[in-house]
């Protein structure tokens, strides 16, 4: 064997491989249950930051029991507050925006 060349050891290139597979970052996945119940919109606008669309609450059952004006105005959705939304972007929607 020649001087000055390093010997390769025949599992160095495996155990590369396993340290590099740990020190990845894990994938961040959506939350299911935010897919269904937020959207997310004006993503590319300029014109401020995207804004968290949701239904309004309170109208699964029990609806014969609230006031008529309240089962009328909270028809469709509803744009949520800054912080709200902010907060479900952060923890809930990471890949969405």
């Amino acid at each position: 064997m020649k001087q000055g060349l390093a010997t390769r050891v025949p599992w160095q290139g495996v155990a590369y491989a396993l340290i590099y597979q740990e020190m990845k970052m894990p994938k961040l996945k959506t939350h299911s249950g935010a897919k269904k119940r937020f959207k997310i919109s004006g993503k590319k606008k300029k014109n401020g930051p995207p804004k968290v669309i949701a239904g309004a609450a309170n109208r699964r059952h029990g609806t014969s029991l609230r006031p008529r004006d309240m089962m009328r105005q909270s028809r469709g959705t509803m744009v949520l507050f800054g912080t709200d939304g902010v907060n479900v972007m952060k923890h809930y929607m990471r890949n969405s925006f």
